[in-house]
């Protein structure tokens, strides 16, 4: 039984353990496990392991070492790199798709029609009067692409603030 969970523990084994040594895992916690003095006599076995490859001239095989960790390395590269591209593209083509073209503003009467071109759906427009803290809002009616909007209670000779999907714009009232 594990020490630290009570799951019952599966003894391993492999080369890399001599068939009279127990060494015990825990599938719960994931820890191993030496019964009695089971850890005291696996160093020597260890050790032997290793002073055998290195009296017969055997290598431990790089390969098996070096090629997880590589294919670790270039899949993460790939990994990141794929995720900053479509992150990229993405920013991309929301600023492209959102700018607002051919603004235009005509005053006549006390009234501002407001023109311009987006490649974002448009509902309103918010427009701030000279020295108002607040927005106001007109909605923006659509044809063929092509946006316009109604501001009425304009003041000749004033500046006003226009704001379309984010972007700000300005025009005088004459």
């Amino acid at each position: 039984m594990c020490p630290l969970d009570g799951t019952m523990l599966t003894r391993y084994r492999g080369e890399s353990v001599p068939q009279n040594l127990a060494v015990m895992h825990c599938i719960r916690c994931g820890k191993w496990w030496f019964p009695g003095d089971g850890f005291i006599d696996y160093k020597p076995a260890v050790e032997a392991k290793l002073n055998y490859f290195r009296l017969w001239g055997k290598d431990t095989d790089l390969g098996e070492i070096i090629l997880p960790m590589v294919m670790v390395i270039i899949l993460t590269a790939g990994a990141v790199a794929g995720v900053m591209l479509v992150r990229e593209k993405q920013t991309a083509q929301i600023l492209a798709g959102s700018g607002v073209t051919e603004f235009s503003a005509s005053y006549l009467d006390g009234e501002a029609e407001i023109n311009f071109v987006s490649g974002r759906k448009v509902h309103v427009i918010l427009y701030q009067k000279p020295d108002e803290k607040t927005w106001r809002y007109v909605p923006a009616a659509e044809t063929e692409g092509k946006y316009s909007a109604r501001i009425s209670g304009i003041e000749e000779g004033q500046v006003y603030a226009v704001k379309i999907n984010g972007q700000d714009y300005w025009f005088t009232a004459q």
